[in-house]
This record gives C-alpha cells, sequence and structure tokens, in this order.
C-alpha cells in the first residue's frame, strides 16, 4: 500500500465519524421515511467498510498484500457512501445521481470482499453491507 492509499484510507475512518453525527442530527430533524432506509444503510456500508479496512491495513502491515485489492474497494465505496448518507439524509436533488454511483462502487466493493469473506468475518460483513446499499441506492438511482 502506498503513501496515497493509506491518506485515503484515513480520509474515510474521518469521514466516516462525521457521517455518523450528520446522520445523528439529520434524523432528528428530518423524519423522511424515503431517505432514512438509504441513509442507514450506507452508514452501515461505511461503518462496516472501516472494519474491513482496519482488518486489511493489519494485514497489509504484516506483509500480505492479498488484501490490498480489497482495501482499495473499501476505500473507494467509503468515500462514495459517506457522501451518499448525507446527500439522503438532507433529501438533496443530487441524490438520484450519488446512488448511481454508489450503486457502482458498493458493487465492485461487494465483489472484492467476497473473495475473502469465507477466511475474514469482516470482509463478509462488509460484503453485506454493499449489497444492502445496492439494494437501496438502486431504488433510488431507477
Amino acid at each position: 500500500m502506498n503513501r496515497r492509499e493509506l491518506i485515503l484510507g484515513g480520509s474515510a475512518l474521518v469521514l466516516s465519524a462525521g457521517l455518523a453525527r450528520a446522520q445523528e442530527s439529520g434524523e432528528h430533524h428530518h423524519h423522511d421515511a424515503s431517505a432514512s432506509p438509504l441513509a442507514k444503510a450506507a452508514a452501515d456500508c461505511v461503518t462496516n467498510g472501516d472494519a474491513c479496512l482496519q482488518h486489511c491495513l493489519e494485514a497489509l502491515g504484516a506483509g500480505d498484500t492479498s488484501l490490498a485489492a480489497c482495501a482499495k474497494a473499501v476505500v473507494e465505496m467509503s468515500t462514495v457512501n459517506s457522501a451518499l448518507a448525507r446527500l439522503a439524509v438532507s433529501r438533496s436533488s443530487r441524490l438520484p445521481a450519488m446512488a448511481k454511483i454508489a450503486v457502482d462502487a458498493s458493487r465492485a466493493c461487494e465483489a472484492e470482499c467476497r473473495k475473502h469473506q469465507d477466511k475474514h468475518a469482516v470482509c463478509k460483513a462488509c460484503a453485506d453491507s454493499c449489497a444492502q446499499v445496492v439494494r437501496e441506492a438502486g431504488a433510488v438511482a431507477g
């Protein structure tokens, strides 16, 4: 893993913490039932992605490069789904466009994590949450 990927991974972790706070405050003020399942799915996916990414980084640090592609897919998915959750909470007009991107990123991450799901529980949890985003975001993307 190079320096750029490490920085992106750290940025994803920071974004997920901010997302949780934004989602909590948004759900207290906006009880829009149509945005809530999507925002929750995206936030859950970011949370599960954080655990998966941490596992991948530990493996990479120990010299195991078999999870490098998984880490990259998680960083991309997490970045997109952080934005998706925020747009869902705020009921943004850009939500359908971001939902299309989220479906693509989540499918790619799910596919990569499924390769490791039998060996790593965090990869399975991430893949399962990505599948949920694909379902929820697919309905919004049209």
